[in-house]
């Protein structure tokens, strides 16, 4: 899969403050992209035009997973993996 390696300043993804470095991207406008290299999820994103819909898996350190677990009472689970529809 693709990770992110760093937002670049003042781009969409800084703006909008949802995606971090780190981020493993797996899904892209619905294609889903867990097996792609960069090669194959660059363009799918360089084509989404206005809208892109992106699902990424973030690992959280422990005191991002205290809050996480604070804010998402639905979540039982122990697992330091949250997936992110953006």
């Amino acid at each position: 899969g693709v990770y992110i390696n760093r937002i670049r300043q003042g781009g969409p993804a800084d703006i909008v403050g949802l995606l971090r470095p780190y981020d493993r991207i797996l899904q892209v406008n619905g294609t889903r992209t867990v097996e792609y290299d960069c090669c194959l999820t660059v363009p799918l994103i360089a084509a989404a035009g206005d809208r892109l819909e992106i699902v990424v898996q973030r690992l959280l350190v422990s005191n991002e997973l205290k809050s996480q677990r604070s804010e998402d009472s639905s979540s039982a689970s122990d697992s330091s993996i949250v997936t992110k529809t953006i």
